[in-house]
């Protein structure tokens, strides 16, 4: 069986079950997907300045 971090947290009158590895992939995802934004940009800039 896996073992998965799990996070209490309470608001207001609610528990919440923070599943701390799904934070992290989504925390991953993102940082790739803006790491490829840039890369585009750069690559896109790159282009450009070949261009004029």
């Amino acid at each position: 069986m896996e073992q998965h971090e799990i996070r209490l947290v309470e608001e207001d009158n609610t528990i919440y079950e923070i599943d701390m590895d799904c934070i992290r992939k989504k925390q991953l995802a993102a940082k790739r997907a803006m790491e490829a934004d840039e890369k585009r940009r750069l690559d896109f800039e790159k282009n450009r300045a070949k261009e004029t």
